[in-house]
């Protein structure tokens, strides 16, 4: 399965990606630099350098690929738009996740005591 995956470079995003990569998925990932996009090659994974805003990338990446993962961010409503958009009639898998500063705090990761 082709499978594009948003925020591949993040806890979430590059977990997923690395995971369907070593079951034998091919994986294409949104990053936001060059750098992430050697570290997703290493790892078997084909980048893609954009961002959320790209409405027009993000909507050719949701054709191409089989299904769509989005973990970059569940609150960028744009993004979302762009990709069911895509998607709409499909039938395609779309999987949208919140991440996982859904149950963290703002403590730029330093040690803390707020839940």
């Amino acid at each position: 399965m082709n499978v594009f995956i948003t925020g591949a470079a993040g806890f979430i995003g590059g977990s997923i990606a690395a995971g369907l990569v070593q079951a034998g998925h091919r994986v294409t990932g949104l990053v936001r630099s060059a750098e992430q996009a050697d570290e997703l090659k290493a790892l078997g994974i084909t980048p893609v350098i954009g961002t959320l805003e790209d409405s027009t990338l993000l909507a050719e990446q949701a054709r191409a690929a089989d299904a769509v993962i989005n973990a970059a961010s569940s609150d960028h409503r744009g993004a979302v738009e762009a990709l069911l958009g895509a998607l709409r009639g499909s039938n395609k898998v779309f999987l949208h996740t919140s991440g996982s500063s859904i149950v963290g705090d703002a403590s730029g990761g330093k040690s803390s005591d707020v839940i």
